[in-house]
């Protein structure tokens, strides 16, 4: 007989689940092909400036010909004491190319926190000029790293006008990196996974969505919706290098990339299609309609088959990948969202929009075979292929579900802090990292202790997030 507090747990999961929360209009803003764009970021304060908080008035940006564009602020207050140091976005500006000199940041007010309280420190009146020299190109994003020096801060009165650096986009190593679609802003942001702090800013085509990496070739696909595109990225040169335009009426959400990096699977929601593109040579070589509503693909790890997840139709398609055709249909009730594979490749694991449990796959027999219950509100699951272990995340649960397979049922919940719309798992960090669009966020869970061990801040619309060294 199960534990008490294992049918609690149970009991709570299963009734405080729920729904995903109902689309909001975004509102889209671009860099268009004639303009530039500069993205700046607020680096986490070091431990020296604990004590400092700063309210900004303006940042400019200086052209080398003297003219001065004001950026907008997005974070004005510059504080640590609200939460654990984190990388803020401070600022963006849509800019003409041109050559530029550095920024101009006008501080409104500084307080220093001391034992009887917050002491007022004085301000520059004028402007302080912070220099480096970077271009603005056409169509691209400028990525910029503003920093408070920690050994400009000792003593009574720290000179507030010598306190920040700035810094260009730097990139680690590039097994180091993750990759975040930001479907709002028509960006990919590049951060790094050990440190979780954005590295640098990509622009793509209208509406990224789904991202797959070929570790192989060191390429990115992306899958822009409202652009019915599909753009392949070079991860060392850091551009776009190929685009494939699909129909005007698919609108491509999801993609899955075949084991050897050769096929890639192009989930299109608004013609019940799938698009099988030649991944190197970026053509589609085939088109094959699945059941309505189809809302996400995997590919079986021995290539040869893939699956497509029909939401509104409540099936599966079954696509034989030899063949180049829909083997068969399985019927599954509750919607189907998305699937994972067990190491082996022998069953699926799929999570239901209307149902609170996942449904198991005999893929010997292409037939549902059992449930595990998991909870209503299931939005996201991915493998573990190391552990075997499922993991589970909920579109009203701030937490996740940890599955083992062999007993049929969810054996742990780790908290996550927020709703998590995107689950991956590193192999190499030990890593779990969860998307929380809610809440604009990205936190890292460490496998072994199932606690969060850093966060960091979101553009509007992150979607979908792959990292180097994902198994």
């Amino acid at each position: 007989m199960p534990h008490p507090r294992t049918i609690l747990i149970l009991f709570l999961f299963f009734f405080l689940g729920g729904c995903p929360p109902q689309n909001r209009t975004p509102e889209y803003r671009t860099v268009s092909a004639e303009d530039g764009q500069l993205l700046l970021y607020l680096q986490p304060l070091p431990q020296e400036a604990q004590n400092l908080r700063l309210t900004i008035s303006s940042i400019s940006v200086r052209y080398s010909n003297g003219k001065e564009i004001t950026a907008q602020l997005q974070s004005p207050e510059i504080r640590s004491v609200d939460r654990q140091p984190i990388q803020t976005q401070l600022a963006s500006a849509i800019l003409p190319p041109g050559s530029c000199t550095g920024l101009a940041l006008q501080l409104k007010e500084a307080f220093a926190r001391a034992e009887e309280g917050e002491i007022a420190l004085s301000v520059p009146e004028k402007a302080i000029l912070i220099d480096l020299p970077f271009d603005v190109a056409r169509g691209k994003i400028t990525t910029l790293f503003l920093s408070l020096q920690p050994s400009e801060l000792k003593g009574n009165r720290p000179r507030l006008d010598t306190l920040f650096t700035l810094a260009p986009a730097h990139r680690p190593i590039l097994n180091l990196t993750g990759y975040i679609s930001n479907a709002d802003v028509n960006t990919i942001s590049i951060f790094n996974k050990k440190s979780l702090r954005i590295v640098d800013t990509l622009t793509t085509s209208p509406g990224p969505i789904g991202v797959v990496l070929d570790r192989i070739r060191n390429r990115a696909y992306v899958a822009a919706e409202r652009a019915n595109m599909v753009e392949a990225i070079d991860l060392i040169k850091s551009e776009v290098v190929d685009r494939l335009r699909l129909r005007l009426n698919d609108h491509p959400i999801d993609l899955a990339l075949s084991p050897d990096g050769r096929l890639l699977i192009a989930v299109n929601s608004d013609s019940n299609s799938i698009s099988v593109i030649d991944a190197l040579a970026m053509v589609e070589t085939n088109r094959i309609n699945v059941g309505e509503g189809p809302r996400s693909a995997v590919i079986a790890p021995t290539g040869a088959r893939a699956f497509v997840m029909n939401t509104r139709s409540s099936t599966i398609s079954v696509i034989d990948l030899t063949q180049m055709s829909a083997a068969l249909t399985i019927g599954v009730e509750g919607a189907p969202l998305r699937a994972a594979f067990n190491p082996d490749g022998s069953k699926m694991f799929v999570i239901r929009r209307d149902s609170a449990s996942l449904a198991v796959i005999d893929l010997a027999r292409l037939a549902a075979t059992s449930d595990i219950f998991v909870g209503m509100g299931a939005r996201c699951i991915t493998a573990d292929p190391s552990s075997g272990l499922l993991y589970i995340g909920f579109a009203r649960s701030k937490e996740i579900a940890v599955v083992d397979r062999f007993a049929s049922t969810f054996i742990d919940l780790i908290e996550a802090d927020g709703h998590t719309a995107y689950i991956s798992i590193d192999q190499e960090e030990k890593a779990l990292f969860a998307l929380q669009p809610d809440r604009k966020q990205l936190v890292r869970i460490d496998l072994v202790s199932k606690k969060i061990n850093a966060v960091m801040d979101l553009a509007d619309g992150a979607n979908t997030i792959a990292v180097m060294g994902e198994r």
